[in-house]
């Protein structure tokens, strides 16, 4: 009986750097837009078109005359005071810190049970501790 041939090293592999973001259509090109994330074959960046999306978030809650949820604090802030500017109406942004779950909604629930519908129009609040 032949005694095994000891294995081959294993030759790590390291990815090549790439000027690409990690998403299929998105690419990052030095010189178009500040060398941010744009969508491949075009110069739209990422951002405005994530910001659209926000937009189009509290338009739909306003329309249901629903209030919103996020834990996106700055960008539903600007969104809050842009409408606030040019006179919209939305039905309350609720903002919150990342937190587990259950901590999350016993915060939603207090407040909910202290504020009506009413006062939450056009109001930003914070979810209290």
């Amino acid at each position: 009986m032949r005694p095994a041939s000891p294995a081959a090293p294993v030759a790590e592999s390291t990815p090549a750097p790439t000027d690409r973001a990690p998403y299929r259509y998105v690419t990052c090109v030095p010189g178009i837009c500040g060398g941010r994330p744009i969508i491949q074959g075009t110069r739209t960046p990422i951002k405005a078109i994530v910001g659209y999306y926000k937009a189009e978030q509290l338009a739909l809650a306003a329309d249901q005359q629903s209030a919103l949820f996020t834990f996106n604090t700055v960008d539903f802030l600007l969104l809050h005071r842009a409408w606030l500017a040019t006179g919209r109406i939305h039905w309350g942004i609720i903002v919150c810190e990342q937190l587990p779950p259950g901590e999350t909604i016993r915060r939603l629930l207090h407040l909910l049970n202290r504020v009506t519908a009413d006062e939450m129009r056009n109001q930003v609040y914070w979810l209290p501790g």
